[in-house]
C-alpha cells in the first residue's frame, strides 16, 4: 500500500509547486538542465495544490 508522500516532502522543505520550481531553476544553473527563454520561475506558481496532490489520494475513503 502506498504511503502519504507528505511528511517526506515537507522535511525537504517542499511545500507548494514553487519551491518544485526553485528545485528545478536551480538544476538549470549548474548546467544539467537546459533552459528556453520562455521558461520563467514564474510558471511554477501556484499550479497545484500539495494537499490536493500529495495528501488527500492517500486519505481513507467513506462510503
Amino acid at each position: 500500500m502506498a504511503r502519504c508522500p507528505t511528511p517526506l516532502l515537507h522535511n525537504w522543505g517542499l511545500r507548494k509547486s514553487a519551491d518544485v520550481g526553485n528545485i528545478v531553476f536551480n538544476i538549470i544553473d549548474t548546467g544539467l538542465f537546459g533552459r528556453s527563454p520562455e521558461d520563467n520561475l514564474e510558471d511554477f506558481k501556484e499550479v497545484y495544490d500539495f494537499k490536493d496532490v500529495f495528501q488527500k489520494p492517500y486519505e481513507p475513503k467513506s462510503n
